[in-house]
């Protein structure tokens, strides 16, 4: 026979591993959103090249598309409702979404090019930002089909978030990014054609800050509340 000790670890034990999973739900749940937000972007954009034989330099001009059948159109009002530009932007599970030029070192932008991104909205600093570029591509007209973002949650995010959020264009020496060769990049993670690896543990970003209202912290007292009770009646009355 078990005691009420050895139940109450079991009870505890399950518990944390139902709240690491659920976190990780969470987790997987956020990025999926900026990810099929960058994905729309990007089928978009190409669809916005065949008719006009140049990439969109925001997302406001690169519009809602409803009018074209594709997989992007599912996700694509999402991304241009949470446009970053936009004064009525709302977010996408705590994501807004931008597009801007890629600029030139000598002067002007690059032809063929621009960047789409995954930023987390005000406050939201337990989220990781997406990048993913178009740079020089040959044939606008054809869909991407070496598509790639870059994860980054440490404090190289914090740098590239506040520049992709305050300048009008960036060129990729500004961040340091070899779109050939995104590896490369300093303390980021590629996720190749924007499909998530469940086998890779997808790391916090530094000094994550939960939102005000988290369920989580109900689960969190429900646990304690559980443990404490389950200690209490498992107490033995004292002999008379």
């Amino acid at each position: 026979m078990y005691s009420f000790k050895h139940i109450s670890v079991l009870i505890l034990t399950v518990w944390l591993i139902a709240v690491g999973g659920v976190r990780a739900d969470i987790s997987r749940k956020y990025e999926q959103t900026a990810l099929d937000g960058l994905l729309a972007i990007t089928e978009a954009q190409t669809r916005f090249a065949v008719r006009n034989g140049r990439y969109a330099n925001s997302i406001s001009e690169l519009g809602l598309q409803t009018s074209v059948m594709s997989a992007g159109q599912l996700t694509m009002k999402a991304a241009y409702d949470a446009d970053f530009d936009s004064p009525k932007r709302i977010a996408a599970d705590g994501y807004l979404f931008r597009v801007l030029p890629v600029r030139g070192q000598a002067s002007g932008d690059e032809s063929n090019s621009f960047w789409a991104v995954a930023i987390p909205d005000s406050g939201r600093n337990d989220l990781p930002i997406y990048v993913t570029a178009a740079h020089r591509v040959r044939t606008i007209t054809f869909p991407l089909v070496n598509w790639w973002a870059l994860r980054l949650h440490d404090r190289n995010r914090l740098r590239t978030a506040s520049m992709f959020t305050t300048q009008p264009a960036i060129s990729t020496q500004d961040i340091s990014l070899n779109p050939e060769v995104p590896e490369t990049f300093p303390n980021a993670f590629v996720v190749r054609r924007f499909l998530l690896d469940p086998n890779v543990n997808y790391p916090s970003p530094e000094q994550p800050q939960p939102p005000a209202i988290d369920y989580r912290i109900v689960l969190v007292i429900g646990g304690i509340v559980v443990v404490v009770l389950i200690l209490l009646l498992s107490r033995k009355p004292k002999s008379s």
